[in-house]
């Protein structure tokens, strides 16, 4: 819902495991409407857009710990170690 998925997601696309039709807000809102306003309503008020440049670090820092991942799956696995 932020934008930032363009930017982080290799070529561009989370293909073939998710479907590319809600990439923008308004592609979510049209393809997902549940799921906009799930976001909108108990999401948005409390969780707050992270700034671009700690996201690319955050990304960094994982390219450095896991070099033969791909960055989303290094992304995720650390918010799961973190999390957990």
């Amino acid at each position: 819902m932020w934008g930032f998925g363009l930017e982080f997601w290799e070529n561009r696309s989370l293909a073939p495991e998710w479907n590319d039709n809600a990439t923008t807000p308004e592609s979510v809102q049209e393809n997902n409407p549940f799921g906009y306003a799930l976001f909108n309503n108990y999401m948005a008020p409390v969780v707050s857009k992270p700034k671009i440049h700690i996201v690319d670090l955050c990304f960094k820092i994982m390219k450095e710990e896991f070099p033969g991942m791909s960055q989303s799956k290094t992304f995720f696995i650390k918010y799961k170690l973190i999390m957990v």
